[in-house]
């Protein structure tokens, strides 16, 4: 990721949360859903967001069983800013 949305969105956040609870110490902030691409013999962040998919397949005795798939949908740019990852 060549932008610095994650940075400057984390530091607004903390800022914030530091005003909103100020009798606590050692505030931290972290954005969730960030996760290290490995392409090209580089290693750079990108945003993802999980996903979860269900169906209801029909069974042989008649009945209903639901499977679920889940998975990560990794972004191209950066959801934020739009700049291309």
């Amino acid at each position: 990721m060549t932008c610095d949305c994650k940075s400057v969105i984390e530091a607004q956040l903390l800022a914030n949360f530091e005003k909103a609870t100020p009798d606590a110490t050692a505030h931290g902030v972290t954005l969730q859903g960030y996760g290290i691409l490995f392409v090209a013999n580089t290693a750079e962040l990108a945003g993802f967001m999980p996903y979860e998919a269900q169906a209801a397949h029909l069974k042989k005795d008649g009945g209903v069983r639901v499977k679920k798939l889940k998975g990560n949908m990794m972004f191209s740019f950066c959801p934020f800013c739009g700049e291309k990852s």
